[in-house]
This record gives C-alpha cells, structure tokens and sequence, in this order.
C-alpha cells in the first residue's frame, strides 16, 4: 500500500502501531524502512495485551462470535440478548459456540479496538491526519459490508460519525497484491521467506479453529513468545486453555487440554 500511494504522495507520513503482537520479522521491517529514510512514526497502545485479556477476555472464534458471547453475558435479559439466544434466528450464537456462555474467563474482541483502532483514533487526532488504510473487503464478511457502506474506496466523513479514510486496496484480491509486490521487485518482511503467506496480529484466536497458519508460524519460528502469549490469564484460566479447548470444540472434541 505504501508503495501505491507513494506514486502520488511520494513522502507520505506513515505510522505503526507497536501493538506487542507483531511479529518480530515486521517489526525489523519497520525499523529498516524509518532508518533508510520512511517517514514513519511509532506509536504504542495504552494497554498491553496482556492487560486486555485480563480485563475484556480472550478473542475466540471470530470477532462476530465475540461480540455475541460478550453482549449476553453483560445482559442476557435484554431483547438483543435473547434473539441471540433464539434457536430459530439465524443471526443466533451458533450451538457449538453456546458453551462459551458458561466458562470461567470471558470473551471480548476488545483486544482490535484497544491495540489498532484506539491508538490509530489518538494519532489521528493528535495530528489531524485522515488515514490510508489496507484493508481488502474480501478478507471476511465484515469487510466486504463495511466497504458496501462506505461506498466505494474513498469516505470523506459525511455521515458526520466518522473521519475521512482511503482504502486504495479494498477491491484488490490477495493475487493482486503478491503479483504487484513481484512486477516491482518490494522488499518485504523475512517472515515471508519462512513460509508465511500473510501477517497479523501473532497468535490471534480468530478463525484459528478453521486455518491455525498464524499460531502454528508463532510456535514454529517464536516459541518462547507463543509460550508467553498462551500464559496470560482471565479469571484464573490460561488464553492457551481456553484457545485449545475452541479449536477441539471445532472438531467434534468436547476435550481441553
């Protein structure tokens, strides 16, 4: 993306939130670009992730999931609540999930807000600078509404609820991306060379009980840190608990470890 916009805006202003769940391999990449001259500032979180867990819970199955769990376990009693809890309302928490209702330690997709969109809100405000943004709206159903919503690839804030933003690559397709990477030769993250078709936030529990690429390049190439990660508590229980017990759940096995 940064290349992209660098055709037009060739100094553009960058910034990176150190969220604590990057992998070592981009955070490097990071680093290299500021030093060989990319106008790049750093920002951190006000919470580690380590504390959101402890305070909201862990991110388990997908952020829709979540958020349902989350919202019936503050207040099962309102409406919202119970149409979730409704067998015949197709928007209801699924059945295998339902089990999440009654654990130990709680479940939030509070880490995103608090780790990239809080700390990307305060820059913005700090600055006054409106974002490019690279997301692809066909990453998760999410995604693709969102981007309907905004109405193209560009919003300029005239809902009066949301700042201006650009997401240059919303239409692109993961292809796209790698062919535009190859034709112009960009460097990229060594995480790369070690297998890894893609990156995020390492160790993240969403989609995992149905592709775990992400956790398993953490334990594979980090293991001292997916071991840290996996250690951190809600209510007494571990994130590494509770993410094996979804991932089992996923495959027909009511077990934990």
């Amino acid at each position: 993306m940064l290349s992209l916009v660098e055709v037009i805006i060739p100094r553009v202003k960058c910034m990176f939130v150190m969220t604590g769940c990057e992998s070592p391999s981009v955070c490097r990449f990071i680093r290299q670009l500021k030093a060989e001259g990319k106008d790049i500032d750093i920002v951190r979180p006000r919470k580690t992730l380590k504390q959101v867990f402890a305070e909201y819970g862990f991110p388990l199955v997908s952020k829709k999931v979540s958020h349902q769990i989350q919202c019936v376990r503050r207040n099962p009693y309102c409406q919202s609540s119970r149409e979730l809890l409704r067998r015949d309302n197709k928007y209801c928490i699924p059945e295998r999930w339902m089990y999440l209702l009654n654990e130990p330690y709680e479940v939030s997709a509070r880490c995103c807000h608090w780790l990239k969109h809080l700390p990307a809100y305060d820059y913005g405000n700090q600055t006054g600078r409106h974002p490019y943004i690279g997301l692809l709206a066909h990453e998760s159903y999410q995604r693709t509404l969102g981007y309907i919503q905004q109405g193209g690839c560009n919003f300029f804030g005239s809902d009066g609820k949301q700042h201006p933003r650009s997401l240059p690559l919303a239409i692109w397709t993961d292809e796209d991306v790698w062919a535009y990477i190859r034709d112009r030769g960009l460097k990229l993250p060594d995480i790369y060379e070690k297998g890894a078709r893609r990156t995020g936030c390492m160790g993240c529990g969403f989609g995992a009980h149905i592709n775990s690429d992400g956790i398993d390049t953490l334990k594979r190439l980090w293991p001292k840190w997916y071991d840290l990660i996996m250690s951190y508590e809600n209510n007494g229980v571990t994130y590494g608990e509770a993410l094996t017990k979804a991932i089992n759940r996923a495959h027909g096995n009511d077990n934990s470890i």
